[in-house]
Formats: C-alpha cells, sequence, structure tokens
C-alpha cells in the first residue's frame, strides 16, 4: 500500500499557471498591444505546455497512483514560471512578425527572456537542496530552454539573420534524426560544456535581440553561437556513434559466452 503526503495538487497549481499566463498576456496587451496572431500562439503555447506537464507528471507517478495530486515541487514551480515567461515572449515575438519591433516590445521581450534564463540556475540548486530531482524536472526544465531559443531565433530570423535559426532549431533536429537513427538516443555523460554553450546561445539570442550592438556585429555574435552549437551537437552525434559501434562489437563476444 502507497502512502502519499498530499502537500498540494499539482492540478490546481496548472489552473493557476493558466491564470497567470493569461493575466501577463493581458498585461502585455494593455502596455504594448499584441497581434491577433500573438494571442493564438501563446494560447497554443499554453495549452500545449498543461498538456506536457500533466502527462509527465502522470507518468512518472503512475507507479504510485495515491500520489498523483502532490504538489510538483519547489524547483518544478520554478520551471513553470519559467515557462510563463517563456509564453509572455512568443506572444511578443510572433507579434513582431506582423510589424516591426517597438523599442517597448523589444525591451519587454528581451527582459522577460533575462528573467527566465536567471531562473534557469536556480530550479536545478532547489531540486538538489530539497533532493527533488526527477527525470521529468529535467526534461521540463531542457523543454523549457529549448521553446525559449527557438522563440528568440524566429524573431532574429526574421529580423536580422537566419543564422539564428540553427541555434533554435538544433536540439529539434537533433531529435528528429534520433527517430531515424535510434543510436542517437544513448546516453552521453553530463558535461559542463554542453550545458555552457547551451546558455552561451540563449544569451547570443538575448544580446542580438536587444537591438544594443551593430547589426554586423550582431550578427557576426550569432554566427559565433552557431558554430559553437554546431560543435557541440557534432561531438554529441560522434561519441554516440562510437559507442554504438563499440557496442555493436561487443555483442558477438556476449552472445559466445
Amino acid at each position: 500500500m502507497h502512502t502519499a503526503v498530499r502537500d498540494g495538487s499539482w492540478r490546481l497549481e496548472v489552473y493557476a499557471a493558466v491564470g497567470l499566463q493569461l493575466s501577463v498576456l493581458l498585461a502585455l496587451e494593455e502596455l504594448v498591444s499584441m497581434s491577433a496572431a500573438g494571442w493564438v500562439a501563446a494560447v497554443a503555447y499554453l495549452g500545449l505546455l498543461c498538456v506536457g506537464v500533466g502527462v509527465g507528471w502522470l507518468r512518472l507517478n503512475r507507479d504510485v497512483p495515491d500520489a498523483v495530486d502532490r504538489s510538483l515541487g519547489p524547483a518544478n514551480l520554478i520551471t513553470l514560471a519559467r515557462a510563463l515567461l517563456v509564453g509572455a515572449v512568443i506572444a511578443l515575438v510572433v507579434s513582431s512578425l506582423a510589424e516591426e519591433w517597438s523599442a517597448e516590445q523589444r525591451a519587454l521581450t528581451v527582459g522577460l527572456a533575462v528573467v527566465g534564463v536567471i531562473l534557469d540556475g536556480v530550479d536545478g540548486r532547489v531540486a538538489r537542496r530539497t533532493r527533488s530531482s526527477s527525470p521529468f524536472g529535467a526534461r521540463f526544465d531542457v523543454e523549457i530552454d529549448s521553446v525559449l531559443a527557438l522563440a528568440l531565433a524566429v524573431g532574429l530570423a526574421w529580423a536580422l539573420t537566419p543564422l539564428a535559426l540553427v541555434i533554435g532549431l538544433a536540439r529539434y533536429l537533433y531529435l528528429a534524426a534520433a527517430l531515424v537513427w535510434p543510436w542517437l538516443n544513448r546516453p552521453l555523460p553530463d558535461r559542463w560544456s554542453r550545458k555552457i554553450i547551451g546558455v552561451s546561445g540563449s544569451a547570443a539570442l538575448i544580446v542580438a535581440s536587444s537591438g544594443l550592438l551593430p547589426p554586423t556585429v550582431a550578427v557576426a555574435l550569432v554566427a559565433v553561437a552557431t558554430v559553437a552549437v554546431l560543435y557541440s551537437f557534432g561531438r554529441d552525434v560522434v561519441a554516440q556513434h562510437r559507442l554504438g559501434r563499440a557496442a555493436d562489437g561487443d555483442a558477438p563476444d556476449q552472445a559466445a559466452r
């Protein structure tokens, strides 16, 4: 028999997040005005976010049925807050595609993205200190990082250089390739360089989006970040290919035994 500590309901937290996201969007509408496309994109993202959190959390607790109503926990709630910031960034970026970014839209986009990146360093620490790390939390964190990078990359590709899309789409192309070549799913050891390059890519997108740099310098910054991201993913692909070959080479030996 399973015993659960019901310290709150994840469902109520998700409902609260929906209300908070809509409140943030309404505030943005009053501050800078958003296009219909911006609203549609943000609401669609919010729907996918709710489904993803619900499915992921239930899957994590599928063997502990009495625990499915627990709170998401402090670390995941911080990540959820970051996710709401990303929703606001998506609304602003998509709104900017119809017409040139206003100074107010640009400032809000950059400010929200900066806060999101800063909080990215907080949720992991909270998870470790509260001993609440989980595969769900790790995946949730990575997905929000990826969506933020993609949103910023789309805005930059439209306003500055299509090179930004390489940074924003790199992980999604990697996941798509893994469907074709399953050996790309082989786990790799954590590397600080991988994390640093990932954060640096997002930082480059934010700085280039700020409009503080001359266009040529901003493009150069994005180009350098693009090379770093391609190097990081390329190194992982090579490492996974070697692991796959090593595993294939060990198979006959194991069968012979």
